[in-house]
């Protein structure tokens, strides 16, 4: 009897090692096939972002596993493979909307208002702040890190040989520009990238002449298909662009001028420009606004032409946070 019992018990503590043994094993090896899955990605020249997309489990197991917040996990999960950054490693998130996409700068308001509304929604309370900028910062570092680059431009973009001209609509539409045409979509891709200051363009009506258009500027009959050559160009993304300089006496709608062609190419709450005065303030504004206008300008300092000069010929510029 009591060397039955001692039998039983010694096979329960040898059933019990050879679990655990086989657990950690198991653990082991989903590591390390974790571990070959990366490896094996990066040798056949994927990108990190096709990494995450292709072996989902790399990511959840390195990020959500030992994370104890549900909400977290689920706003881990809904940003699977739509972080991304752009060419100037600004981070960003893309989510479906109504016909098209909703791009979010990670690290900006409008975000951080998602994601109070969001969590408000799915915990019925208020969001602290310093979680908020946790999340912000998780978010931001994970795009970095495996995130695809995409250049995302204001406005004029190209997409498949045709160029794309953003109309910064409620409902996501683009202007499809080719040689076959033009015609009205929606943008589902990643192309644009947005500020606060901008406002929605008129949809275009097929039919309307440029000229009638043009024929409200003050222009000389001898400077007139060279204006509208410069106007066509204005919509040509990643073309070294001229600097159109306006001069005239007063009262001869210079002012005027310069505000319409804010309107057409890219309307914004502040038409005019207040000229920089230093070059902090002038990439700033280069990064804001795709047309810059600027008003009753009586001279240019050297450093300001060169900047000017650099960003109309596609050469880069840069400016610390």
């Amino acid at each position: 009897m009591n060397n039955s019992i001692k039998d039983n018990e010694d096979n329960e503590i040898n059933e019990s090692t050879n679990k655990k043994e086989e657990n950690i094993m198991n653990e082991n090896t989903e590591n390390q096939n974790n571990e070959e899955i990366k490896e094996n990605a990066l040798q056949e020249g994927q990108e990190p972002a096709e990494i995450l997309e292709t072996k989902e489990s790399v990511f959840q197991y390195r990020e959500l596993s030992n994370t104890p917040d549900p909400y977290i996990v689920n706003l881990l999960a809904a940003c699977q493979n739509r972080l991304f950054r752009d060419t100037q490693n600004k981070t960003y998130v893309i989510f479906p909307a109504d016909n098209g996409v909703r791009i979010y700068g990670i690290e900006t308001a409008d975000f951080e208002s998602y994601l109070t509304s969001d969590y408000f929604m799915y915990k019925g309370e208020a969001i602290k702040r310093q979680y908020l900028r946790q999340l912000t910062k998780l978010l931001d570092s994970l795009a970095k890190e495996y995130g695809k680059t995409v250049d995302l431009e204001l406005r004029c973009n190209w997409d498949a040989g045709s160029i794309m001209y953003d109309l910064h609509d409620k409902d996501h539409h683009v202007v499809r520009i080719n040689e076959q045409g033009w015609a009205i979509e929606y943008c589902k891709k990643p192309l644009f990238k947005t500020y606060p200051h901008q406002l929605p363009q008129v949809p275009p009506i097929d039919g309307r002449a440029l000229d009638e258009f043009l024929a409200l500027f003050n222009v000389s009959q001898e400077d007139r298909l060279l204006f509208k050559v410069f106007v066509v160009s204005l919509f040509i993304p990643g073309l070294p662009h001229p600097i159109l300089k306006i001069e005239g006496e007063k009262g001869s709608a210079k002012s005027t001028a310069t505000r319409l062609l804010k309107l057409l190419v890219d309307p914004s709450k502040v038409e005019l420009l207040s000229f920089p005065r230093e070059n902090r303030e002038m990439v700033q504004q280069l990064d804001h606004h795709y047309y810059l206008a600027y008003d009753n300008l009586s001279s240019i300092p050297r450093w300001a032409s060169d900047a000017l000069c650099r960003a109309v010929s596609g050469d880069g510029y840069s400016c610390r946070k």
